[in-house]
């Protein structure tokens, strides 16, 4: 016998009550659970968001020396010079 079989011997829990489940019951129906309550918390965030997302476009829309672009061609031209790829679209585009 292992000394856990010696230790399960000797210590045998008590029979469980009879009125048990009741009790548990009746003690669990005189307490409001803890998510019923009204948020206390006040939305910091709300308006921090409103102002990050305004700030965010305002800076999208209204950039500081942004070239005019007159045409569709001057624009795949420019966002093309832009992202590195100027000579794959110089090659891709030539019409010789």
């Amino acid at each position: 016998m292992t000394d856990l079989d010696k230790l399960l011997a000797e210590n045998i829990a008590p029979a469980p009550r009879a009125n048990l489940a009741n009790e548990i019951l009746a003690t669990t129906q005189q307490h409001m659970p803890a998510n019923d309550g009204a948020p206390r918390r006040k939305r910091w965030w709300a308006a921090s968001s409103l102002a990050a997302m305004a700030a965010i476009t305002a800076f999208l829309f209204i950039q500081p020396g942004s070239p005019s672009i007159d045409t569709e061609a001057e624009q795949w031209e420019l966002l093309a010079d832009n992202s590195g790829f100027a000579d794959l679209y110089a090659w891709v585009e030539d019409d010789s």
